[in-house]
């Protein structure tokens, strides 16, 4: 995004936890690997993050129309914002 992104918590805290998040709930649940059983829910949605430079980073596909593009969104948890859209042209694909 061109700017720093520093967190009070941070990859050094998260790299060896599994993490489940409630939003209804305003709670975040951290659970060792080895111990952790997964359960089956039905109304949950499961992400999957890459890391880069200790930033997790989520995959996303848009598709519109016959096009299908791949965008790459850093999450910032800690930030206020929900979410940041920009301009549409500086997501534009350059061909």
């Amino acid at each position: 995004m061109g700017i720093r992104v520093h967190g009070a918590i941070g990859y050094d805290f998260f790299k060896n936890l599994i993490v489940k998040t409630n939003y209804n709930k305003s709670k975040l649940s951290f659970y060792k690997p080895e111990t952790y059983i997964e359960k089956e829910c039905k109304k949950c949605e499961v992400f999957y993050l890459t890391f880069n430079n200790k930033k997790p980073y989520l995959n996303v596909t848009n598709i519109y129309g016959n096009d299908t593009d791949i965008y790459t969104l850093l999450i910032d948890s800690g930030s206020i914002d929900a979410i940041w859209l920009f301009d549409n042209s500086i997501l534009e694909k350059k061909t």
